[in-house]
């Protein structure tokens, strides 16, 4: 199967959630590419079985990039593949995960796996480097199989 994971990240955080999701898929034998909005074409998700959209949250909403790129998608762009979302947040994660996953189903989408949101900050990064710690890393990792898995 194949899959793409297209993200928004200022800090880094988000990028980092969307290598550890990719990891789980591919450790369920899914092939990945991983890619920021910034350099997504709507063509590529022609042949992608698994879409997968990550943000910060940004004020209870997806990052306005992202955002952006979902509304110029045609409302039959995502028909027939598996959509999912995940979320990186700080204080609170709002409604980011289902502001995304209507619209997907605006574009067409039917086969949604729920979303995820996690917290995650520099400092937060820095004490898991700092104690050894992997329970992120392992969290996004089996988000990513439950995504192949579903």
């Amino acid at each position: 199967m194949n899959a793409l994971i297209i993200y928004y990240s200022l800090s880094g955080n988000t990028a980092q959630a969307a290598k550890y999701v990719a990891k789980g898929m591919e450790s369920e034998n899914a092939v990945v590419t991983t890619m920021n909005v910034n350099k997504a074409q709507i063509e590529d998700l022609n042949n992608k079985d698994i879409v997968v959209f990550g943000t910060p949250n940004h004020a209870g909403s997806p990052a306005m990039l992202l955002r952006k790129f979902l509304n110029s998608l045609s409302d039959t762009a995502l028909a027939g593949k598996k959509v999912s979302t995940f979320a990186t947040f700080l204080f609170w994660k709002g409604d980011v995960l289902t502001t995304i996953e209507e619209i997907a189903q605006d574009k067409g989408a039917t086969n949604i796996v729920p979303g995820y949101a996690r917290r995650t900050s520099f400092l937060l990064n820095l004490w898991s480097v700092i104690t050894g710690t992997t329970e992120d890393e392992e969290a996004w990792i089996a988000f990513g199989k439950q995504i192949a898995t579903s």
